[in-house]
């Protein structure tokens, strides 16, 4: 389907809702079709983006717990804070 970029824009989200459905869309400027809005998901955008070199894949590390709270038994932050600005 072929669609001005003005009549895109002003029906932004019922364009999305039928790309979600399956229909391309292409979006035209003076007749010219611009830019295509279609479904994609999360793998082939990263393949692709990985493919020509744009992104590097993603690195899972393992992630240490944080350490325990330190205690404080001082009087609140917005006490010090109100003291120091005296």
């Amino acid at each position: 389907m072929e669609v001005p970029v003005t009549e895109y824009r002003r029906r932004l989200a019922h364009y999305h809702a039928l790309a979600r459905e399956g229909e391309p869309i292409y979006v035209t400027e003076h007749g010219v079709p611009t830019v295509r809005v279609s479904t994609a998901t999360d793998d082939e955008v990263v393949a692709r983006l990985v493919a020509r070199g744009d992104v590097r894949p993603p690195v899972t590390r393992s992630r240490r717990p944080l350490p325990p709270p330190v205690p404080y038994d001082g009087p609140p932050s917005e006490v010090q804070i109100a003291e120091e600005r005296r």
